[in-house]
């Protein structure tokens, strides 16, 4: 009983501290975003914080149920009952997660989440600065309140080179992204892992709240994901080498979340499209996503239930010679 206590203990602090955590870094990506080079710079706002809560609690929530089998693993001396009942422990957090928490989540907070991914279109100079656009260096002296500016701008590849000055000109400005300064852009440019994390979590973000619009049948189906990512407790029995089954579980997380998202993206390979349409039409009503989840969750169950077989009459033999 005591550890199937400390499984709701340990999920209620990974949730606080790992929403903190992702919250706090959006804050901060959030105000360099909104950042022009020359003026100052204030990364610190609870409004961002807010909407770092908003936009990284499903992911926390989700990952932090996930990162329970790894504590399972580490278990030593605990009864077989205590590992039953820590299981159902899980199974309830799990249900009680995308049956009631992910949905009443998105319900609430359906238009915040599209301020919050409504990209910032606005770019910004500020004066002082050069900056590089195409095969042309620009200088603005000054920035006038109409958004034009005074400069020079260097022609860099001409033959010959040359500079000339302007004046009350419309600034020209390459588009940043989200970013409102392209000199901020270049500075602090996510990586490419990080940028495709970000992207991969967009999109299923997307079909999260989609599914959730188009009716409770819908949202059941788009649920087979968390199936998936709860059935990997079966991992939690993969091998006697605890790093092992660790191993097996965080990878396993990476591929249900990868397929789900090419399945989104409509990224699926032609060879999978082609077997999908010699399906029955009545099995091509559904997204390939959850038929992949719905098996992915059978086998490991099966895969599971055999390996707990096999330890507990491994443990037993031990213990026998042990007499």
């Amino acid at each position: 009983m005591k550890a199937s206590l400390s499984l709701i203990i340990s999920y209620i602090f990974l949730c606080i501290v790992g929403t903190a955590v992702c919250a706090a870094l959006f804050m901060v990506l959030a105000s360099l975003h909104s950042f022009v080079i020359g003026e100052s710079l204030s990364i610190v706002s609870a409004t961002l914080f807010f909407d770092g809560v908003l936009f990284s609690a499903p992911a926390v929530a989700v990952a932090s149920l996930v990162l329970l089998i790894l504590r399972t693993i580490r278990w030593r001396n605990v009864s077989a009952f205590g590992s039953i009942l820590s299981f159902i422990f899980y199974i309830l957090i799990g249900i009680g997660l995308w049956g009631f928490a992910l949905p009443k989540f998105f319900s609430y907070t359906a238009e915040q989440f599209s301020q919050i991914q409504q990209k910032n279109e606005s770019t910004k100079v500020s004066s002082g600065y050069f900056r590089r656009q195409n095969d042309k260096i620009f200088y603005y002296s000054r920035v006038l309140p109409n958004e034009n500016a005074d400069g020079v701008f260097l022609e860099e590849n001409g033959v010959p080179s040359y500079a000339e000055r302007f004046s009350d000109l419309p600034v020209n400005v390459e588009k940043s992204d989200s970013y409102s300064d392209i000199l901020v852009r270049e500075a602090v440019k996510t990586s490419f892992f990080a940028g495709e994390a970000i992207e991969i979590y967009k999109t299923i973000l997307f079909n999260a709240q989609k599914s959730l619009q188009d009716g409770q049948f819908s949202w059941i189906l788009f649920s087979t994901l968390g199936l998936s990512l709860l059935s990997l407790y079966a991992f939690r029995f993969a091998s006697t080498w605890r790093l092992a089954s660790a191993t097996s579980v965080v990878f396993g997380a990476i591929f249900v979340v990868l397929v789900n998202y090419f399945c989104f993206a409509q990224k699926i390979p032609a060879v999978v499209l082609d077997f999908y349409k010699y399906l029955p039409a009545i099995f091509q009503k559904y997204s390939i996503s959850v038929y992949f989840n719905v098996l992915f969750a059978v086998v490991l169950c099966f895969f599971g239930i055999i390996k707990l077989i096999l330890r507990i009459k491994r443990e037993r033999v031990l213990r026998e010679g042990e007499k």
